[in-house]
């Protein structure tokens, strides 16, 4: 019984890192995307850049700064904390 707990324990814990990993990387790729097309659509230059250009990488994560405001730190904030929520466990009353 106690290593089924424990057992179960760890996998809230795997679950719990995964959904906090991808609520932030999807904040980022959000992030990344919206500045690689304002990029492409807005430099003279750039019209023939894939958006996965190893070049527009490398620009988002010196452009990333910038584009960041208190608003980002809202939507991380809500992100972390819905996907800490969504692995826990339910109780359920019986009886």
């Amino acid at each position: 019984m106690f290593s089924t707990v424990l057992l179960f324990r760890e996998a809230l814990y795997g679950a719990l890192v995964i959904a906090l990993a991808c609520s932030v990387l999807g904040l980022l790729l959000g992030k990344y995307f919206t500045i690689a097309h304002l990029i492409i659509a807005n430099v003279e230059g750039a019209k023939e850049l894939s958006h996965f250009d190893p070049r527009l990488v490398e620009i988002f994560f010196r452009a990333l700064p910038d584009f960041l405001s208190p608003f980002d730190a809202l939507w991380v904030f809500i992100a972390l904390r819905v996907a800490w929520k969504i692995p826990k466990p339910t109780t359920i009353q019986v009886g």
